[in-house]
């Protein structure tokens, strides 16, 4: 079964009971063939659909970030915008003002 579902090394498992990696595959091979062994290995592989239902998922995350980088985007500009409209203060008055007291 550990051969199958390749949760250890063939060469392991073979060594584990003292046989050949040759001899282990033909164990196999005699006691559940090729076409059961690719059906046990699927079944151990994500399917396709719940792979996209993730990477799907991940879209939907990264467009919601997108928008939100966006909107923080959008709002610096309106800001640099409104600030440079907006009269600035003057060192020289700044002076003045400090000299009168």
């Amino acid at each position: 079964m550990a051969l199958c579902t390749r949760q250890v090394s063939a060469s392991e498992i073979a060594r584990r009971i003292g046989v050949s990696r040759a001899v282990l595959y033909k164990w196999k091979d005699e006691i559940i063939g090729n076409s059961a062994y690719q059906t046990m290995r699927k079944h151990n592989e994500p399917s396709l659909e719940a792979e996209r239902d993730v990477l799907r998922k991940e879209v939907a995350r990264l467009n919601q970030e997108i928008r939100r980088r966006q909107m923080e985007l959008d709002i610096l500009k309106k800001a640099e915008e409104i600030i440079k409209k907006a009269p600035g203060i003057s060192i020289s008055h700044l002076n003045m003002l400090a000299n009168d007291r």
